[in-house]
């Protein structure tokens, strides 16, 4: 066995072991959190039988003419609305679980321009979101519902992936919305705009500029390692997602991840969905 490979089956494990404490303390969250997760339970196999679209936001949307996907099912995340197009897909559904939400590091102003820009679009957020978005006076017309991402994918993940109670991805919005996607039923699932390579590549981070890059080496050692783990994670997702009968293509013209089979978007938009019997 490789050594990347042994280390890869340590970090399950690891990780593992971190989902059951987490479990653990979700046995004591609030009756409150409970109920609202609960409530997510009619959103179960709400949208079988059609394809969906799950936008990252690497730097190679900028690569790619996103108009075509008005009238497709889609989902962005965190700090999408800053996309020239956003107005043009006016996507399904929003998924935002990034703690910059409700620390207020991104402000208010990108949540008024998704309520003014976005007014049909369907949020995902953590209870602390949402509060803020209450706090704030924000999204006030909009459907939000609560999700608790809080245990890590891996290979061998034991329990559900349902939003109804704690699920996966507590480090990655993408992932987050992929085991939404798969609970309300899409299938085919497509990828853009989850490049993998941000950490190393050279130019932009997102298709909006750069993140400030690691200032000492031990960052820089920790942000590799935590790329590492989130390709291996993709690459889980989808021996799981070949588990469950759902195809999942790649339609990234310049992203890294080898895990699922590479379509170009233009072919996919080009062929009209029909509804699925089953």
């Amino acid at each position: 066995m490789r050594k990347g490979e042994i280390k890869g089956r340590l970090d399950d494990a690891l990780v593992a072991a971190w989902n059951v404490r987490q479990r653990l303390v979700y046995a004591a969250a609030p009756v409150a959190l409970k109920q609202r997760l609960r409530a997510n339970a009619h959103l179960r196999n709400a949208y079988r039988g059609h394809r969906c679209f799950i936008l990252g936001n690497g730097p190679s949307l900028a690569q790619q003419d996103l108009t075509a996907l008005a009238g497709e099912h889609t989902f962005v995340v965190n700090q999408f609305i800053r996309h020239p197009q956003a107005a043009v897909i006016d996507p399904t559904f929003y998924v935002m679980i990034d703690a910059k939400v409700e620390q207020g590091v991104w402000g208010t102003a990108f949540l008024e321009d998704i309520e003014r820009q976005l007014p049909k679009v369907q949020v995902f957020a953590t209870a602390a979101g949402r509060q803020y978005f209450d706090d704030r006076r924000v999204l006030t017309g909009h459907t939000v519902h609560t999700i608790h991402p809080e245990l890590n994918f891996h290979f061998g993940f034991g329990g559900s992936c349902a939003p109804t109670g704690p699920m996966p991805c507590a480090t990655n919005v993408t992932k987050a919305a992929f085991f939404l996607a798969a609970y309300l039923g899409f299938n085919p699932i497509y990828l853009l705009g989850i490049d993998g390579n941000g950490l190393i590549a050279q130019g932009n981070t997102h298709f909006y500029g750069r993140d400030a890059s690691a200032t000492t080496q031990a960052q820089f050692e920790s942000d590799l390692m935590a790329m590492s783990m989130g390709l291996r994670g993709w690459r889980a997702i989808a021996a799981w997602s070949e588990q469950q009968g759902i195809d999942v293509f790649y339609a990234n013209p310049a992203g890294i991840i080898e895990a699922f089979p590479r379509v170009r978007l233009e072919d996919v938009v080009s062929v009209v969905e029909l509804p699925r019997c089953g």
